[in-house]
C-alpha cells in the first residue's frame, strides 16, 4: 500500500518498513546506528527531528541518548533537570503505556509552564511529542523512540501512533555482532567538524555536525550525556591528553593530532592552537574528521532505490569485499542463486558489476523512477 510522505512524496510502506528491518540488523552496536535509524524512520512521519534513548535491564537504566536536535542551551537544560526528567516522565509508566503517557502529558493544563517545554523543547521550537518503547528479539525492553513536531502541526493521531508501533517491530535485531564469516568492512569519509575551546576547556562553538561525531566517537560504552557536556569531557580520554599541553603551556608544538578507533568507525582529531586578534588568551581549534565502515553508508544510501530486501543485503555485504562462497553463506542462498541475483541486479541498474553498483550508491543517485 502506498502511503503519502510527509512531504508530499509517495512513498511505498512495506519499502519503508522493510528498510528499518534492514537497518536493525546492520552489524553494530545499537548506539552506532542509532542516527542513521531515527533519520530513516522520521523520514516516513511529518516529525521535525526524533530522539533515541537506549536502557539496560529490568529496571531500565538508562546507557546512551542521541537526539538530531539540540542546542548548546537545551543540552544543558537536560543534563540539569536529567533525575526530574526520569521521576517525571518515568521509564516504567512508558513501558506500561506502550509510549501513550507522553501523548497524554502534553495535552495537561500547565504543560506549557513546565521545564520539559519551556527550557528544551520550546526553545527547539517544538510543542509535541509521540514515543514508543523498542523491544529486542526475546520481548525485554531496549529504550525509546521519541519524535517531535512544532506546534503549528498538531498533536501526533492516533494513527501515527500506531505507525511508529508498526516501524518499531521493525527494530528486534538491534544488536547485532560482526558477522562471523565476512572480511572487516573497509571506512569512508563521511563528515568533517570542527569545535573552539579556550584554555579551560571550554567549548566556546560547536555545530550540529559536532555534536554528532563528539556523540558517536564515544562508543557504546557512552555514559547517557557524556558526548553533549561543553568542555573536555566531552571528548575521548586519548583526545583530552593530547589537548592538554596545548591548553595549559605556551611552549612547544602548535599542533596535537590523535586518533580513536571505536565500532563507529574511526575519527582523527586535528588541534591547533590559535591567537585570537585584540587578546593574549589563545584558543585551540579541533578539526575532527570521521571514517565510518562504507557498509553502513551504503544501508543509508539504499533506503530510496528500488530494490528488494535480499537484494540490498546482497550490495551491503558485498562492500566488505567477500568471496562468492561468503557472501552466498551469509545471505543463506546457494552460490548458483547468488550468482542469479548479481545478473538479474546489474541488468536492472544496467550496471556491470556489484562494485559499480556500490560506487552508484555512494553517488547519492538513485537511478530514475526510484
Amino acid at each position: 500500500m502506498n502511503a503519502t510522505h510527509p512531504q508530499g512524496l509517495p512513498r511505498n510502506e512495506s519499502a519503508w518498513l522493510a528498510h528499518l528491518e534492514l537497518l536493525a540488523e546492520l552489524p553494530y552496536p545499537a548506539p552506532v546506528l542509532m542516527p542513521t535509524v531515527l533519520a530513516a524512520l522520521r523520514s516516513g512521519f511529518n516529525a521535525d527531528f526524533g530522539g533515541f534513548g537506549l536502557v539496560s535491564g529490568e529496571h531500565l537504566q538508562p546507557v546512551a541518548y542521541w537526539t538530531e536536535r539540540m542546542t548548546v542551551s537545551a543540552l544543558r537544560a537536560l543534563a540539569v533537570h536529567q533525575d526530574e526528567m526520569f521521576t517525571e516522565f518515568p521509564l516504567r509508566q512508558q513501558l506500561e503505556s506502550d509510549g501513550e503517557v507522553v501523548r497524554l502529558i502534553q495535552t495537561m493544563p500547565g504543560y506549557e509552564d513546565h521545564w520539559h517545554y519551556r527550557d528544551i523543547l520550546g526553545p527547539l521550537g517544538m510543542r509535541w511529542a509521540m514515543c514508543v518503547p523498542v523491544f529486542d528479539q526475546q520481548g525485554g525492553c531496549d529504550g525509546f523512540l521519541y519524535l517531535y513536531r512544532s506546534a503549528e502541526s498538531g498533536p501526533f493521531s492516533n494513527g501515527e501512533q500506531a505507525r511508529l508501533r508498526a516501524a518499531r517491530d521493525r527494530l528486534r535485531s538491534l544488536h547485532q555482532h560482526p558477522p562471523a564469516n565476512l572480511p572487516t568492512c573497509p571506512l569512508r569519509t563521511a563528515g568533517t567538524a570542527v569545535l573552539n575551546l579556550d584554555t579551560s576547556g571550554q567549548m566556546l562553538a560547536k555545530g550540529q555536525k559536532a555534536i554528532e561525531l563528539l556523540y558517536l566517537c564515544h562508543d557504546a560504552r557512552m555514559g547517557m550525556l557524556d558526548w553533549a557536556a561543553d568542555d573536555l569531557s566531552a571528548l575521548p580520554a586519548p583526545v583530552r591528553d593530547m589537548l592538554q599541553p596545548l591548553l595549559t603551556t605556551g611552549i612547544g608544538a602548535d599542533v596535537g593530532l590523535c586518533s580513536v578507533n571505536v565500532a563507529a568507525g574511526r575519527f582523527y582529531f586535528r588541534a591547533e592552537r590559535l591567537l585570537v586578534t585584540g587578546t593574549d588568551q589563545p584558543q585551540v581549534a579541533v578539526t575532527i574528521t570521521h571514517l565510518e565502515p562504507t557498509d553502513i553508508t551504503v544501508a543509508r544510501q539504499l533506503m530510496n532505490w528500488p530494490l528488494s530486501s535480499q537484494e540490498k543485503r546482497l550490495l551491503i555485504a558485498s562492500v566488505r569485499q567477500p568471496s562468492q562462497q561468503q557472501l552466498a553463506e551469509h545471505l543463506g542462498i546457494t552460490i548458483g542463486t547468488l550468482k542469479s541475483y548479481v545478473n538479474r541486479l546489474q541488468s536492472k541498474l544496467e550496471l556491470p558489476s556489484r562494485q559499480a553498483i556500490i560506487d552508484k550508491v555512494l553517488e547519492h543517485t538513485p537511478p530514475e523512477g526510484a
